[in-house]
């Protein structure tokens, strides 16, 4: 509970540092158009934009930072490009709509389960070949690992739930029927 708090605090003060800068921007360029040239501050809006969608990805913030990113690539392109403004609301808007695609993949990616590795083995199923007492032999997906079960004695031809993995040595339990422990 302590760490998800600072998490969340953190995540926070991150987005109000953002709107805080793009605040002091849009300020800038309003008020200084003669000391800063509007091709600057439209480069500078436009890297700001990408700059949030790559804190998006960094940070569980939900779509603040692109919200944020979308508004500064809109004002960039307003103060740089002096083309019909419905052609940059379409760019801006295909923007978006890549950025939220491409958003949502990589954080299901993040939180996607292990698939390789020994992490994937936890939680398997696996078949007694030579009788648990308490160590004995086990196949799991085409191969014979030296298993040390934790349930006793089990037979040849039962299965095992993997709990553990100890170098190369797999920890099981026996499995209960009708589920997967």
């Amino acid at each position: 509970m302590h760490r998800a708090f600072h998490i969340l605090l953190w995540a926070f003060l991150l987005t109000i540092v953002g709107i805080i800068i793009i605040n002091i921007a849009a300020g800038i360029a309003y008020v200084t158009p003669d000391v800063i040239s509007s091709n600057s501050m439209g480069i500078f809006f436009i890297i700001l934009a990408f700059a949030c969608f790559t804190l998006e990805i960094l940070t569980p913030e939900f779509g603040l930072f692109t919200a944020a990113g979308i508004v500064s690539l809109t004002i960039g392109s307003f103060i740089l490009f002096s083309i019909d403004p419905w052609l940059i609301i379409i760019v801006d808007a295909a923007v978006a709509v890549i950025s939220y695609f491409v958003i949502t993949r990589v954080i299901k990616a993040q939180h996607r389960k292990v698939t390789t590795g020994k992490e994937e083995m936890l939680g398997q199923i696996a078949v007694v070949k030579e009788t648990l007492n308490p160590k004995g032999l086990v196949f799991y997906r085409g191969e014979l690992w030296t298993a040390v079960s934790d349930s006793g004695l089990i037979s040849a031809g039962d299965e095992v739930v993997i709990r553990q993995i100890d170098g190369i040595i797999l920890c099981v339990t026996r499995k209960k029927e009708g589920g997967n422990d």
